[in-house]
């Protein structure tokens, strides 16, 4: 009765809760341990959920909040958190994926008027995703940070770096439908200058992800 039942099933899913329903009988017969069959059982949910995630092109927007530990003037001042723009184009193929995506962010110089410094930042990053359920998952993020900078003082606009950067940071993925998710994301740039000092920039982003 249980191998007929089980042949009928259609589905990938459901042709993997006939594995279970299999294994707890054999469990029954035989007398596995109530662990292995719980091992076996988690193995089987998690390839369940890596099986329906989403594979194909996504493109996202948002915005956040950008710090920047960088001391102009030689240490002389300190600069606030400022707002950061987002925007990012990628592909996912499972629970792996690449993006590329841009940010920018302006930092305004405590006690100084007219001051701000400005960084811009191609990323171009790989993915690692882990579903724990169809609509909630967790992901890292590693890549390659081509960055630029500028300052702006007294009403004038000076250059101030360029250089690359390794970029590391994870977050969260809720996925409200099949084509629409949110995002939220911590990342981190490391040694962004402006041609006299550098400091790590982090930002904190909420996007909004379309998949395509």
């Amino acid at each position: 009765m249980l191998v007929k039942c089980f042949a009928s099933t259609i589905g990938f899913d459901k042709i993997l809760m006939r594995f279970k329903l299999l294994i707890i009988y054999f469990w029954g017969k035989h007398k596995m341990s109530i662990k292995s069959v719980l091992k076996i059982c988690a193995l089987l949910s998690a390839f369940t959920l890596s099986q329906n995630t989403f594979a194909g092109s996504y493109w996202g927007i948002g915005g956040g909040t950008s710090s920047w530990d960088i001391k102009p003037l030689f240490g002389s001042y300190e600069v606030k958190d400022g707002a950061t723009f987002d925007a990012l184009l990628g592909v996912r193929t499972g629970n792996f994926g690449y993006e590329g995506e841009i940010t920018y962010s302006r930092h305004d110089w405590v006690g100084v008027s007219n001051a701000t410094h400005n960084a811009t930042n191609l990323i171009l990053a790989g993915l690692g995703y882990l579903p724990l359920s169809q609509s909630f998952e967790l992901y890292g993020k590693l890549g390659v940070d081509f960055w630029g900078t500028s300052v702006d003082f007294g009403g004038y606009n000076f250059e101030g770096d360029h250089g690359t950067s390794l970029v590391i940071g994870g977050g969260m993925n809720l996925n409200l439908s099949q084509s629409f998710s949110l995002r939220v994301e911590y990342k981190q740039m490391s040694g962004l200058g402006d041609g006299v000092d550098k400091g790590d920039i982090s930002q904190t982003t909420v996007l909004a992800v379309f998949n395509l």
